[in-house]
C-alpha cells in the first residue's frame, strides 16, 4: 500500500504519466522482487475524489490484484492523498506466517498514558522517508560510474516488465475488466 502526502502538483500530474505508472510502479516493482515472478492476469478499479485530477484524465485512488502462475495473489491500493503523513506498509501471508513491515517513522518512541499510546507521526513525505534509500542508489550509480561494479541492480527487463504491467492495470481500471498480460520479456 502506499499513499502519498501532499498531494504531489497539478503541473507534476500532468506530465507524470499517471498514478499507475508514477506511483503505483513502485508497488509493482517490489512485488516482481519479493515474488521472483512476473503476474500473468492483472485488475484493477480507479476512481476519483480530487476533481482537478479527474479533469486530467488520471485516478487519485486505486485499488489492483495481481494473479500469478503458482497462485498467487497480491493486492496494492494507492492513494495521491494522506493527510497523516506518507504511508507505505506491506504485509504478506503464507501458509507458514505472515511477514509485516510498517511505515518508519522518524524516531521509535511509543508513549503509553491512560489515553493510549502515541506514536511519532508518519514521515511526511517520501523524500523523506527515503532518504538512505536515495544515497544507497546514488552510491551504486557511482559504483558504476567508476567501475566498482559492472552489474547494475535494476535492468532493462525490469523497466520494461514494470510498464507493460502499469499499463495493463491502468487498461482494466479504464475498461472494467480483468487484463492478460502479455509482451513481458
Amino acid at each position: 500500500m502506499s499513499r502519498d502526502n501532499p498531494v504531489p502538483s497539478l503541473e507534476y500530474l500532468k506530465t507524470s504519466g499517471g498514478i499507475y505508472h508514477d506511483c503505483l510502479s513502485h508497488d509493482i516493482d517490489l512485488i516482481r522482487w519479493i515474488t521472483g515472478m512476473e503476474p500473468v492476469e492483472v485488475f484493477s478499479y480507479g476512481t476519483n475524489f480530487i476533481d482537478e485530477i479527474k479533469g486530467i484524465d488520471d485516478f487519485d485512488n486505486v485499488d489492483c490484484l495481481l494473479k500469478f502462475e503458482n497462485g498467487i495473489i497480491a493486492t496494492i491500493d494507492v492513494s495521491r492523498k494522506a493527510v497523516y503523513g506518507y504511508d507505505q506498509r506491506i504485509t504478506c501471508l503464507g501458509d507458514k506466517g505472515i511477514v509485516t513491515s510498517e511505515n518508519e517513522r522518524p524516531t521509535s518512541v511509543v508513549v503509553g498514558t491512560i489515553d493510549g499510546f502515541t506514536v511519532d507521526p508518519n514521515h511526511y513525505s517520501f523524500p523523506t522517508r527515503y532518504t538512505k534509500a536515495y544515497t544507497y542508489e546514488i552510491e551504486h550509480y557511482l559504483d558504476l560510474l567508476l567501475g566498482v561494479t559492472d552489474t547494475p541492480k535494476l535492468v532493462h527487463r525490469d523497466v520494461h516488465n514494470n510498464a507493460i504491467i502499469a499499463h495493463a492495470l491502468e487498461h482494466s481500471a479504464r475498461t472494467g475488466k480483468p487484463v492478460k498480460i502479455e509482451g513481458l520479456i
